[in-house]
This record gives structure tokens, C-alpha cells and sequence, in this order.
């Protein structure tokens, strides 16, 4: 099924992409983390109905795949590839993917790595990813120190 990943065959690439979970399971945890997201991160200059169950496919329950709420980060990577992307539904699907993340994750745990996130997504170089950003902003805000929420304002701004 991995090889389907990479197939020039649409049907079989998608089907291959909705059985990601049972692939992670073959896997495990960590050559989910270390081998199979890398691996998906090649698929991101494909087909927008790809990008898009990809992006259905990379949430929440997906999450103990990679090995739990502290093991997020990993997931936030492609999806955060797929916040970019221009496509309307793909990026409001990794949007709501990673929303979806963040309501089962401990954010001041993962407080760092989600600002850095939004950072990125706020810097980057089309307004798509911008557009993605600001979905987390009140999702995150409630869970940070002042000086964090004054920074991610003006970030924000």
C-alpha cells in the first residue's frame, strides 16, 4: 500500500491514502513519525482531491498513530503544507484537521511548537497561508501567558 502512495493510478493513490491509519499500524508508531509522514510530505505537489482526503485523513484520529498528543508536532507539518495550499476546500480542511489536533492536544504543552507554526504560516509568502493562520489564533490565545498573547496580537496585526 505505501508504493500506492506514488502511483500515477489516481483511484489506487486514493485509496492508499485513506488507509493511512492501517499502514501507520503496520508500521508503528515511530516509523510513522520518522518514515511514513516524510514520505507524505513528498505528495504535497498533487491532485487537489489528494491533497484533500489527505488533509480528511491527517486529524484527530490520527493523532494515535504518531504516538499521542505529545507527538502532534509531527502532523502539524504536513498539514501545515496543506494550509498553503491554494485550493479553497483542501486548506479549510487542514485547517479544521488541525483544529481538530489542537482540541485533543494539552496546548500549553505544546505552546512553542504552535506558535512557531502560526509564525510560519503568518510569514509565509501567500496570503493562503495567512488566511489558514488566523483560524488558530483564538484557539490558542486563551492558553497563553500575557506576554505570549500580547506577541501573537501584533503578530496577529
Amino acid at each position: 500500500m505505501i508504493d500506492e502512495l506514488k502511483s500515477e493510478d489516481k483511484k489506487k493513490k486514493l485509496n492508499s491514502i485513506r488507509s493511512l491509519a492501517s499502514i501507520s499500524v503496520a508500521l508503528g508508531k515511530e516509523r510513522t513519525r520518522n518514515e511514513l509522514l516524510p514520505y507524505i510530505m513528498d505528495l504535497m505537489d498533487d491532485d487537489d482531491e489528494v491533497l484533500l482526503v489527505l488533509s480528511e485523513t491527517l486529524n484527530g484520529s490520527f493523532l494515535d498513530n504518531v504516538g499521542g498528543p505529545l507527538f502532534a508536532p509531527h502532523l502539524f507539518k504536513p498539514l501545515e503544507r496543506l494550509c498553503e495550499v491554494e485550493e479553497t476546500t483542501v486548506r479549510e480542511k487542514a485547517v479544521d484537521s488541525i483544529k481538530d489536533i489542537l482540541a485533543l492536544v494539552n496546548i500549553k504543552d505544546l505552546r512553542q511548537q504552535i506558535i512557531q507554526m502560526i509564525e510560519r504560516l503568518m510569514n509565509g509568502e501567500t496570503y493562503t497561508s495567512k488566511l489558514a493562520a488566523i483560524h488558530f489564533f483564538p484557539v490558542i490565545y486563551p492558553h497563553l501567558s500575557q506576554s505570549h498573547q500580547k506577541d501573537i496580537i501584533n503578530l496577529f496585526t
